[in-house]
């Protein structure tokens, strides 16, 4: 759900690639129902989202040709903007170009996991930063991303199949700055 000065925009559904796999109108109470394609497994190409890959959510207006990432603001049922077939997500959104950015983890879904999670976390300025996966002892199982970092709402997926059971911390830093998420994989 968006803010109802929404009605008429065009939410679309995006993969990591910036192919469409969803879209539908913001209605006038600023909800927007979205069915969102799987991958067609019969052909060759690939069409849709494959079962656990991670989406985003687009927002255009009507009134300009910009185009605004929509975040989770409030998860209601299902694990997140990661696609699984037949499933069902209930989500109310915020506009990301309206909020203020901040230096943070902002989610893991879905949480508890099987195998891959996709971390969300956002950067108040470009800066030097590591997100890295650490375990119960403290210590670095992985690195997920080591550079120069822009400012923004950025994901990344965690492939864990090769790693046990169990409670891992998330931890994103730079010169300043920590945030650290726990994450628990079952399976």
């Amino acid at each position: 759900m968006v803010d109802s000065d929404y009605e008429g925009s065009l939410i679309r559904v995006v993969d990591v690639d910036g192919n469409i796999v969803g879209e539908n109108i913001v209605d006038a109470f600023g909800k927007c129902g979205l069915a969102v394609w799987g991958d067609d497994l019969t052909t060759e190409a690939k069409d849709g989202l494959f079962d656990e890959e991670a989406f985003s959510l687009l927002l255009n207006r009507t009134d300009d040709t910009s185009e605004t990432t929509l975040s989770i603001d409030q998860l209601m049922s299902g694990d997140g903007l990661v696609y699984q077939t037949d499933s069902f997500i209930a989500v109310s959104v915020n506009i990301a170009g309206n909020m203020p950015l901040e230096f943070a983890l902002r989610g893991a879904y879905p949480n508890p996991f099987n195998g891959k999670v996709t971390l969300e976390y956002s950067l108040d300025n470009d800066d030097l930063v590591s997100l890295s996966v650490y375990d119960l002892s403290g210590r670095q199982v992985g690195e997920l991303f080591s550079g120069v970092g822009e400012a923004g709402i950025h994901r990344v997926v965690w492939n864990a199949d090769n790693m046990a059971t169990g409670v891992y911390f998330i931890r994103l830093t730079s010169a300043s700055k920590t945030a650290v998420k726990k994450v628990t994989l079952l399976r």
